[in-house]
């Protein structure tokens, strides 16, 4: 009978010491999700007003739009980096945006937009060095 009071007493104990070390976590994930929420409302009242007020100046829509990013923004390199640094970024986000791992339909289509861009990313980069493609033994 005395194990299963203690066993009970200790269960209570790391139960209050379990809750008072998770109150600051909880506390702590709270404000960020506050925090991005209300970021996230700014941003969109922000967009808002800009797209308001290019409504007013009479500039088409397309002039206020930011340029593409270029393709080696798009595989997260330096400008002019080294066809090797560029393959292997490619290879690498290729691996974490393929579509092919995931069942949901739009989370599907957003990794193959994502995996779409990565593919005319590196393709123009091996234009313009005159690579060609890997593999189609052209190298042009």
């Amino acid at each position: 009978m005395a194990d299963d009071e203690l066993k009970r007493r200790l269960r209570s104990l790391v139960a209050e010491v379990l809750t008072q070390a998770a109150v600051p976590l909880v506390d702590k994930m709270v404000d960020t999700v506050r925090n991005t929420v209300r970021r996230h409302a700014e941003t969109k009242i922000e967009e808002e007003r800009s797209r308001r007020a290019a409504e007013a100046s009479g500039v088409p829509p397309a002039a206020n739009q930011r340029p593409p990013p270029t393709p080696y923004a798009v595989l997260r390199v330096v400008p002019g980096a080294p066809l090797e640094v560029c393959e292997a970024a490619w290879k690498a986000l290729s691996r974490i945006t393929h579509p092919d791992g995931v069942t949901d339909p739009r989370e599907k289509r957003r990794r193959e937009e994502r995996q779409k861009a990565l593919n005319l990313a590196i393709d123009a980069i091996r234009r313009e060095r005159g690579a060609g493609r890997s593999g189609d033994g052209t190298g042009a």
